[in-house]
């Protein structure tokens, strides 16, 4: 079959012997590890940690943040608070105008019966004083 068509078999040797090239000169050989010379490596740098002074110090910061929880907690419970005393002040006040609508009304309701009265009032005596007044009339003629 190779000697039917050495053509395919001719490039695709070419192909790979091109991609082997590229990736042999696309590498970087200098950023290979190279070992030391003298074959020593320096000492790791290490601190011991005290495990009582560690637990200490993760128990601080859980009280400090338990602190600033509360404190957080507290300014929104004072400010809930502070919003309940608004409303509850504002209804009054709400209270307290329509009560005053309420007087005002009724004391002009009273004071439109009062004078109602009044008028009825002079219209009788106006009345009288012209009955009088023809009665008067009526004597003096006769």
């Amino acid at each position: 079959m190779l000697r039917e068509r050495p053509r395919p078999f001719i490039y695709a040797l070419l192909v790979h012997v091109a991609l082997l090239g590229v990736l042999f000169v696309s590498l970087d050989w200098s950023s290979m590890v190279k070992p030391s010379a003298s074959g020593k490596r320096a000492p790791v740098q290490a601190v011991v940690i005290d495990s009582a002074r560690l637990e200490s110090e993760i128990k601080r910061q859980k009280q400090l943040e338990d602190k600033k929880q509360r404190a957080a907690q507290e300014k929104l419970d004072k400010l809930e608070q502070q919003a309940k005393q608004a409303e509850k002040k504002l209804k009054q006040e709400e209270k307290r105008i329509a009560d005053l609508k309420h007087k005002a009304e009724a004391r002009k309701k009273a004071e439109v019966k009062k004078k109602a009265e009044v008028k009825k009032k002079a219209e009788v005596k106006k009345k009288a004083e012209a009955k009088k007044k023809a009665e008067a009339k009526k004597k003096a003629e006769a």
